[in-house]
């Protein structure tokens, strides 16, 4: 009995381990590139502005080059904001 049981487990694990990764392309990695088209351009307040360039005048002062928005991050933030309020 301990005998079968040892061959059966053994069996089960080289079958998970055979058949668990596959070479199918389950959209996790990515190697091509891919091209975002934004459909709203992306308006910035007073005090984003404001806080942008405090940033940067911090950056500049530490001879660090000055950052600049991306406007696909902030469109997926606010829909994200968006959709975690409803």
């Amino acid at each position: 009995m301990k005998n079968f049981t040892l061959k059966s487990l053994t069996l089960i694990v080289i079958i998970f381990s055979i058949f668990s990764c596959s070479t199918d392309h389950d959209g996790v990695y990515f190697k091509e590139k891919s091209i975002v088209i934004l459909k709203n351009s992306v308006t910035y307040t007073g005090i984003e502005s404001d806080l942008l360039n405090l940033i940067n005048e911090h950056r500049d002062s530490l001879g660090l080059i000055p950052v600049s928005p991306l406007d696909i991050i902030s469109s997926e933030s606010s829909n994200h904001t968006d959709y975690m309020i409803t």
